[in-house]
């Protein structure tokens, strides 16, 4: 998933337009537009040719581990007894 914030922020930094990025891309300015507003997603190609348009690797704009959030819930392993206090709880 890409981070349109990184994107903005590399591309303002450079001093270039959206749609003089979206042109290296070979996408539409209302394509970069939507992706800097996190209103869009974009596939791995073309997260790719932005990258290379900002002149960046595409780990640069891609969204970063959040550790403040909630991990999965583990299930027990099949065949596996649940705990005693979900046994209580139940």
């Amino acid at each position: 998933m890409i981070d349109g914030k990184k994107i903005k922020k590399i591309r303002t930094g450079l001093n270039l337009s959206q749609s003089a990025v979206a042109e290296k891309a070979d996408i539409s300015q209302t394509q970069l537009s939507k992706m800097e507003l996190g209103q869009c997603d974009a596939t791995t190609g073309v997260a790719s040719a932005v990258a290379r348009a900002l002149g960046v690797g595409l780990s640069e704009i891609l969204v970063s581990e959040n550790p403040t959030m909630p991990r999965p819930k583990k299930q027990p392993a099949p065949g596996r007894k649940k705990g005693w206090l979900a046994k209580f709880l139940g």
